[in-house]
């Protein structure tokens, strides 16, 4: 686990949180991509996260596979070489917005090089922003405008997010499953926002809030916001078209062979209002939803 904080000035309104899983790149959709990206860069209140899945390289299994096998270890390098070119090439489509990307998660889908360094690990040195490993948590501060940049400013409210690619679960194939496998997560965490992804599904559910009680003065509880979020994908489950297919040498991506639920591509988008209150702090509300 890697815990990070950012700070974003605290004023009246409302802010956006995009979380994205499922990049899958080069196999994904390079025009939601580029909208992803798009939106996030025209809107002054994001903030967002990469959610695992960047690339679309090897499973765990045949990645294992590979790594065991020790008395060749120099043919790795032209995989290594591959991987090098699809981290620069999503890398640069993520660059706009790298200022806003709390971090980067780490998916299944990754490719180890044979200095030991995993192609989300790359991403995230390319994009120079944290990576979190697979087990991300995060704190959103909302500090006075005047002292955004400043580590020393003190917090007016905060919001606070914990993040997986996988967690415990596999493929959540209903929409009942999915909702039951973050309240089962998200249960574990006092936390504003709960994050998974892996399963493809961008859904968000406005849990019940659940009550804290005041750190300071008397300990008075109080309402905490509690929002659920599956992180969606920007990949078609089936590869219908390419040249491939045409001479009749289709080899079907894993989704497509497998059978699994379709997705249908987009992400979430968590919806934070904060409001100054008498006590000087800022009251927090937390909505969603998803963008197809």
């Amino acid at each position: 686990m890697r815990p990070t904080t950012y700070r974003m000035p605290a004023k009246a309104g409302t802010y956006h949180f995009y979380p994205l899983s499922c990049i899958h790149w080069p196999v994904g959709r390079k025009g939601l991509l580029e909208r992803w990206v798009k939106t996030v860069k025209e809107d002054p209140n994001a903030v967002a996260l990469l959610m695992g899945d960047v690339l679309d390289l090897a499973r765990t299994r045949f990645r294992n596979h590979v790594r065991g096998y020790t008395a060749d270890r120099n043919s790795q390098e032209g995989f290594d070489d591959y991987s090098s070119q699809l981290v620069e090439e999503v890398g640069n489509i993520l660059m706009p917005v790298r200022e806003k990307l709390i971090g980067n998660i780490c998916g299944n889908h990754y490719w180890e090089d044979v200095q030991g360094v995993n192609s989300e690990q790359r991403i995230a040195d390319f994009l120079d922003i944290p990576y979190l490993g697979p087990f991300g948590v995060a704190r959103i501060d909302f500090v006075t405008a005047t002292t955004a940049n400043k580590s020393g400013s003190k917090a007016r409210g905060n919001v606070t997010i914990v993040a997986h690619h996988k967690s415990s679960s596999g493929v959540a194939s209903t929409v009942g499953s999915e909702a039951n496998r973050l309240e089962k997560f998200g249960k574990k965490w006092d936390a504003n926002i709960i994050c998974l992804g892996h399963t493809h599904r961008a859904a968000v559910f406005e849990n019940d809030a659940v009550w804290g009680i005041s750190t300071k003065g008397s300990p008075t509880p109080f309402l905490k916001p509690k929002l659920l979020m599956a992180c969606g994908t920007l990949m078609d489950g089936i590869n219908l078209e390419g040249e491939i297919a045409k001479k009749n040498r289709h080899l079907p991506h894993y989704a497509e062979e497998a059978g699994l639920t379709p997705m249908v591509a987009g992400w979430p988008v968590a919806n934070i209002t904060i409001k100054r209150n008498d006590a000087g702090t800022m009251d927090i509300g937390i909505t969603g939803h998803v963008i197809r």
